[in-house]
């Protein structure tokens, strides 16, 4: 399946799964912006694909500060960085998300 993903698409992370039941694609990322998620949809338009787009909101504090300990803390992006350090950079990358973040509601109230 992924041989006829659009390659940027691909090298955006995607996991891809095929098989008699159909195809699937996952693109897990921050789609903050109506921008962004227009790119997507211009990314596999040519697919034939639908696409849905899932919205997560945490507002629990220490929820969010155990994810980032447990998914970002020594991955590419903070390897060997310090876990207080990684996750005070994660909490100011959430910062500058929220800044430019239209949620999907929002988006749909104004079509």
């Amino acid at each position: 399946m992924s041989s006829v993903v659009p390659p940027r698409l691909e090298r955006e992370e995607g996991k891809f799964v095929s098989g008699d039941f159909g195809a699937l694609a996952l693109f897990d990322a921050t789609n903050t912006s109506v921008e962004r998620r227009q790119w997507i949809l211009e990314q596999v338009r040519p697919l034939g694909a639908k696409v849905i787009f899932l919205e997560s909101i945490c507002t629990d504090d220490g929820l969010v500060e155990r994810n980032i300990l447990t998914s970002k803390v020594g991955v590419k992006d903070y390897a060997g960085v310090d876990a207080e350090a990684a996750v005070l950079d994660f909490r100011e990358r959430i910062k500058q998300y929220e800044k430019v973040y239209v949620s999907l509601s929002e988006q749909h109230e104004k079509q």
